[in-house]
């Protein structure tokens, strides 16, 4: 399997895989290995591993990235661990062992991030909208209106991460715009 050059491009200059030197030759020796017969503990599986957590977390800084792609990143930092025995392969809790960091210590360093992401998003969509432009205003009040305050980048969860009242916050928005 080949990456083709002209995606390898896009992605390279997005900042997607610029991290691994060649990913094509990694992609080609990972599919080599058979489910049955794998060795998790072999140096490259180990350097993936490292690669992947290293990159997970430059995508939770990066903001031109779509929200649901943070919370992609976030479900799996926050998934179930397991408390005995192997972590499941390429697992959060995985890729911290892999890379010889406590996954518990991680999440909770990572816990101040989102709150300050979150707080960004909400004054990021709170600029966007001063400029109204009808589909970003349409955008940001649908958002705003959505009910899913444990939803990780939510406006309920935003608002918390700025300390602000998102009634009021709401409220404010909607007589500017009526």
């Amino acid at each position: 399997m080949r990456v083709s050059s002209s995606y390898r491009a896009r992605a390279e200059d997005m900042g997607q895989i610029s991290m691994i030197p060649d990913l094509d030759a990694l992609i080609d020796e990972l599919l080599k290995v058979t489910a049955g017969d794998a060795d998790w503990d072999t140096p490259e599986i180990t350097l993936l591993k490292q690669k992947l957590l290293v990159f997970s977390l430059a995508q939770l800084n990066d903001t031109r990235l779509s929200d649901q792609t943070r919370e992609e990143v976030l479900l799996w930092m926050f998934e179930e661990m397991v408390e005995q025995g192997n972590a499941h392969p390429f697992s959060f809790q995985d890729c911290c062992l892999a890379s010889e960091l406590d996954p518990e210590e991680m999440r909770g360093k990572m816990d101040h991030q989102v709150r300050l992401l979150e707080a960004f998003l909400l004054n990021r969509n709170l600029e966007s909208i001063q400029r109204r432009r009808p589909a970003t205003v349409r955008k940001v009040l649908q958002w705003m209106q959505e009910r899913t305050p444990d939803q990780y980048f939510s406006y309920e969860r935003c608002c918390r991460a700025a300390k602000v009242n998102p009634e009021l916050v709401l409220d404010q928005v909607l007589r500017q715009f009526n």
